[in-house]
C-alpha cells in the first residue's frame, strides 16, 4: 500500500521536473542576444563600368530573444551612401553549437540613393526577401560562422541567400 502512494507521488513529480527542465532548456536556447558588425567588399563583375562595379557593404546584426533587426548598409567607393536595408525578423533556429543561424524576415525597408548606382548585392536581397512576405511562407536569412577568434571576438560568416563572405566583429552586450 505504501508503495503504491509513493510511486502516485513520484510519477507526478517526475513530470513535472520534467516540464521544468524542458522550459529551462528552452529559455536558455531561445535567450540569445548578441551584436554583430560585419564589414565586405562587394565586386561585379558584369558592371559595364568599373565605378560601378566596387561597394562597400557594412552588416550590423542584432539579436535579442527571439527578435533580430538585420541593416544592410551600402557605400560607394568615395564613401557616399549607396542604399540600405533594414530587416526585422524573428530568430527561427540557432544550432546547438552556435554556428548557424536562421532567421525569417518580417518586415524589411530598401532605401536606395538617387545619385550614383545601386550595387547589385542590394538588388538581390531586396528581390528575394521580397518573393514572399507573407506570414505561411517567411524569407529566410541564413548565417553560418565559417571561423571565429574568440580572443579577438572576430569571425568570418557567410551570409545566405546572397552568398556574400563577411569579417564581422562580435560586439559585447
Amino acid at each position: 500500500m505504501r508503495n503504491q502512494y509513493l510511486k502516485l507521488l513520484i510519477i507526478p513529480m517526475l513530470v513535472l521536473l520534467c516540464g521544468l527542465l524542458v522550459t529551462y532548456l528552452f529559455w536558455i536556447r531561445t535567450d540569445h542576444s548578441m551584436m554583430l558588425s560585419c564589414h565586405s567588399e562587394l565586386f561585379d563583375r558584369n558592371a559595364i563600368q568599373a565605378i560601378d562595379s566596387r561597394h562597400t557593404l557594412v552588416a550590423d546584426i542584432s539579436v535579442k530573444g527571439s527578435k533580430a533587426q538585420v541593416n544592410y548598409r551600402y557605400f560607394n567607393l568615395d564613401g557616399s551612401s549607396a542604399g540600405n536595408i533594414i530587416m526585422q525578423a524573428k530568430v527561427d533556429d540557432i544550432s546547438d553549437d552556435n554556428r548557424h543561424f536562421r532567421l525569417l524576415i518580417t518586415d524589411k525597408d530598401v532605401r536606395l540613393n538617387d545619385e550614383g548606382s545601386t550595387p547589385a548585392h542590394l538588388k538581390y536581397l531586396a528581390y528575394v526577401n521580397g518573393l514572399s512576405m507573407n506570414e505561411d511562407n517567411l524569407p529566410a536569412l541564413n548565417f553560418e560562422v565559417l571561423d571565429y577568434d574568440k580572443s579577438k571576438d572576430y569571425a568570418v560568416i557567410l551570409f545566405q541567400p546572397s552568398n556574400t563572405v563577411c569579417g564581422c566583429q562580435l560586439i559585447k552586450v
